[in-house]
């Protein structure tokens, strides 16, 4: 079931910008200047992540969809009740005991084929308790399927991190809606994930 939320796209707006200072840092520009270009393939996408990174992501269950014609995906999205299906860890609770995930994107270029977005968690007082960003590329095809993929550095530590979303786009939301987490993707421990989906497998629009 889907919940009624009092917080407005005003207040939402002004909730994210506070939470801009604390961004990482997107690594496209530093692919762009060392020549790399997306065109949507898998194999672009295995060059930007890495060949582990993107095995360990479909391993888990991640859907990839390639292309080079994604279609217009911004906007603010809900998955409700957000759910953890897979995950590296053995010990890893599996199901839906997660609170609501916010996405929104922005900023799509069709011609370079990136997007920014921020990802976010409230609590039953609308505070957020979990904000991420960054931008990324995005591949996908005119039937709507699309999958983006970011991957950024924390300032502080070094380390870089890798997000993909990947769905259908249709007039009510994102549908089959998946979302994955890799952590310390340039450090010499073994990769961890946890993949999230919606679990009635329609991350709706936030309006």
């Amino acid at each position: 079931m889907k919940y009624i939320y009092k917080i407005t796209i005003v207040s939402l707006s002004l909730l994210l910008a506070s939470c801009f200072a604390e961004s990482e840092v997107n690594l496209i520009e530093s692919a762009e200047d060392l020549g790399f270009t997306f065109s949507g393939s898998e194999e672009d996408i295995e060059e930007f992540l890495s060949e582990d990174v993107l095995s360990l992501m479909i391993d888990l269950g991640l859907e990839i969809n390639t292309g080079s014609s994604p279609l217009n995906l911004i906007g603010t999205y809900v998955a409700s009740p957000y759910c953890r299906l897979s995950s590296t860890n053995p010990d890893a609770s599996l199901g839906c005991g997660f609170s609501d995930f916010f996405v929104q994107f922005s900023n799509q270029n069709e011609e370079s084929l990136t997007i920014d977005y921020q990802g976010f968690q409230l609590d039953e007082f609308d505070n957020i308790t979990f904000f991420e960003s960054g931008s990324g590329f995005i591949s996908g095809d005119l039937n709507g399927d699309f999958t983006i993929i970011v991957r950024a550095e924390n300032p502080e530590t070094g380390n870089e991190n890798a997000t993909a979303f990947s769905g259908r786009i249709t007039s009510q939301g994102i549908q089959f809606y998946q979302d994955i987490f890799v952590p310390g993707i340039n450090s010499n421990f073994e990769l961890q994930a946890d993949l999230f989906v919606d679990e009635d497998n329609l991350a709706e629009f936030f309006e």
